[in-house]
């Protein structure tokens, strides 16, 4: 029951903010680069989710189809953050237009922020194999894997909080 209310969640701003969202994308201002990083934030978890519901849920699934499912997660996370803390860097520079210093702190931020979460996402990202290959019962070495993998990814979530 507890993973349906973020989809209904979800689902309800969808169609509450859908007729904002068709004269955005049929507006003559074109695709820009917060049109690009909206869409990406808005519409990538319902991708990352699928594979990770396929991921998780495919009874007999192959290192390498896991290893690739994995790599779609970590890069699609990874470009999410990166995106929503790209459209929340813009709200706040347009808000702080005046003020120079505000500007460049806000940017240099933002900066360490995604030097962070690139950090995590690769050191992630090159454990994937060996969580994909983990032998059965799985072993210490497996268990501690598991566990660094965890880490990183809490690590990337923990800079985008920062």
């Amino acid at each position: 029951m507890k993973p349906i209310a973020p989809i209904a969640v979800w689902l309800l701003d969808y169609f509450l903010t859908l007729d904002h969202e068709v004269h955005l994308y049929t507006s003559k201002r074109g695709w820009g680069m917060p049109l690009i990083l909206f869409l990406l934030a808005r519409y990538m978890p319902v991708v990352l989710a699928s594979v990770s519901i396929y991921n998780d849920l495919s009874p007999s699934i192959g290192a390498n189809q896991c290893t690739i499912n994995y790599s779609i997660l970590f890069t699609g996370s990874f470009l999410v953050m990166i995106a929503s803390e790209g459209l929340l860097l813009m709200r706040a520079l347009v808000l702080w237009y005046n003020y120079q210093f505000v500007k460049v702190t806000l940017i240099v931020l933002y900066s360490i922020v995604v030097m962070a979460m690139l950090a995590c996402a690769i050191a992630a990202s090159s454990l994937i194999n060996a969580t994909c290959t983990q032998s059965n019962p799985p072993s210490d070495l497996d268990f501690e894997i598991t566990m660094l993998v965890r880490y990183l990814i809490v690590g990337l979530f923990c800079s985008v909080y920062f």
